[in-house]
């Protein structure tokens, strides 16, 4: 059997993907903002926090940002107000969404094809509130703030 080459586009696709859910996965509920800055660089955050630097680095991968936002828009996986300059305004996770998180895609290929995408987010972000949670614990039990 002939492997089928996966088009660059679509890796694109996956890896913009990967990187807009589980930005929205880590800061559920709280509705995000992505940006295309003039500097070339993508932003994401929240009204309360000041944005930070996100998604890949590769400059190949940028023409990719808009259409794979714009897509999951559309196709109903994700709530925004985008306007025509690239933001992307009170972006949220869908009930939709939601189900696929259930059933890893296989396309986005995260080399743990036995876990589901959104089992592999909630580990790394519990493995982060772990590590904060200790934090929090230690400057509870110790007085020190």
């Amino acid at each position: 059997m002939t492997n089928i080459q996966v088009p660059p586009g679509v890796e694109a696709f996956n890896l913009w993907t990967y990187w807009i859910v589980a930005q929205l996965w880590n800061e559920f509920p709280k509705p995000q903002f992505f940006s295309h800055q003039r500097n070339g660089a993508f932003v994401a955050g929240n009204q309360e926090a000041v944005p930070e630097p996100f998604g890949p680095s590769d400059p190949d991968l940028a023409d990719h940002f808009r259409p794979t936002m714009d897509w999951l828009i559309s196709n109903g996986y994700l709530t925004s107000k985008p306007n025509h300059f690239g933001i992307y305004a009170l972006v949220g996770l869908t009930e939709k969404s939601f189900n696929v998180l259930k059933e890893s895609p296989r396309s986005l290929g995260l080399g743990k094809e036995d876990k589901p995408l959104g089992a592999l987010i909630r580990e790394a972000g519990i493995s982060h509130a772990t590590a904060a949670f200790i934090d929090l614990a230690v400057k509870a039990l110790t007085g020190r703030h």
